[in-house]
């Protein structure tokens, strides 16, 4: 996405990551159309919710945490446009652009002091700059998504373009979501003990960090886009697209 805004701006650019094309699990979405990529039919995404959202609050994230979670953030039908079709595009569009390279936090400074870069744009996890687990504030989760075959068996496969959201605790996940076929189911950490759980709920589960807040330093030098590099809940895949292009905008004046 920060290549695509590149690209759209004139920029001269290079991607400095493994040449390697992701695979992509589950009920991914855009929340918004990206400019010159065709995304496919517009469809209508809607959440319902079992519970309260406090009760979803409480399951998912604890007593600690206080500001909004998705019930509340999309509680009116929203567009979704297919993430898939889009990466696919942007992969064959740019993979020329890409340096195969290792990521580590002395190579990357490289890019930035060897190859004399005028900006660099990180889009890769905040924990690889910073190694303190203290400036990160984050929730796990258990997460099985479909891949190209079904992996998210019945009962946990809602209609086509929900989400369901359950806070109610006798229910085990928090919530199921079915978009373009794609099927993700969500478990809070602690599904079956009161303590963090280190057993999956079902073969194929992995343990996800959700990022909530960063309070660190590192890597000042660098602009950081996206849900990961910002460490902050809420940060959509589509955003880093749009943020990107106000970064080349306002460079450029």
């Amino acid at each position: 996405m920060a290549a695509h805004a590149a690209a759209m701006s004139k920029w001269d650019f290079r991607i400095y990551s493994k040449k390697q094309e992701s695979r992509l699990y589950g009920a991914q979405y855009l929340h918004a159309a990206i400019p010159g990529l065709e995304s496919g039919e517009t469809k209508t995404v809607k959440y319902q919710i079992m519970g309260t959202p406090e009760q979803y609050r409480h399951k998912v994230y604890g007593e600690a945490w206080d500001g909004t979670v998705s019930p509340e953030d999309f509680l009116e039908q929203h567009y979704a446009w297919n993430l898939r079709s889009a990466y696919r595009q942007l992969w064959c569009r740019y993979r020329e652009q890409i340096v195969d390279f290792e990521l580590s936090p002395s190579n990357m400074y490289l890019i930035d002091n060897t190859y004399q870069a005028d900006l660099v744009i990180s889009t890769i996890p905040r924990t690889v700059w910073d190694n303190d687990n203290s400036h990160f504030e984050r929730i796990n989760i258990w997460a099985l998504g479909d891949t190209e075959m079904p992996r998210v068996e019945p009962p946990y496969r809602p209609e086509a373009f929900t989400v369901m959201c359950d806070g109610r605790p006798a229910t085990p996940w928090y919530r199921v979501s079915n978009i373009f076929g794609y099927c993700t189911v969500e478990w809070p950490q602690w599904w079956n003990t009161p303590f963090a759980s280190v057993t999956p709920p079902v073969q194929g589960a992995a343990l996800v960090a959700k990022p909530l807040v960063y309070t660190g330093s590192a890597a000042q030098d660098f602009i950081h886009l996206g849900r990961y590099a910002q460490w902050t809940k809420g940060v959509l895949t589509s955003d880093v697209f749009f943020d990107a292009m106000k970064v080349f905008a306002d460079d450029a004046i």
